[in-house]
């Protein structure tokens, strides 16, 4: 996605034309409301590359996960930094968000088409 890499305000629209992504002023068709709500968390972190899941029906399951990780993030920094200044504040949290984007990144969005190591050769006794 070309959005800035740091923390976006991102929403879901529900067109005439579908579901969209909102992302600033840049808009994401999306296939369904799950891909949209995995890739929402994707986009308030400001991550680039994201890899979706192959298997469709487990989007919306991954989706719930990471929009519950999200709330308990920035429930968390907001919990930790009560006593600090609306700067100070703000500055733990794009750190905390810049860390996680890092470390999305360094683990990569992953191969382009998974790799299935099912066999096809039937045994017969």
């Amino acid at each position: 996605m070309e959005i800035p890499e740091r923390e976006n305000r991102a929403q879901i629209l529900f067109t005439l034309l579908g579901i969209e992504l909102k992302v600033g002023k840049r808009r994401f068709a999306c296939p369904d409301l799950a891909t949209a709500r995995y890739l929402l968390v994707f986009a308030r972190l400001g991550c680039r590359s994201v890899a979706i899941p192959y298997d469709i029906t487990r989007i919306s399951v991954i989706a719930d996960d990471l929009e519950m990780a999200w709330q308990k993030l920035v429930l968390t920094v907001d919990d930790r930094t009560k006593r600090a200044t609306p700067s100070g504040r703000g500055r733990v949290r794009s750190g905390v968000i810049k860390s996680v984007r890092e470390e999305i990144a360094a683990e990569g969005a992953g191969p382009q088409m998974p790799e299935f190591s099912n066999s096809t050769r039937q045994r017969f006794n």
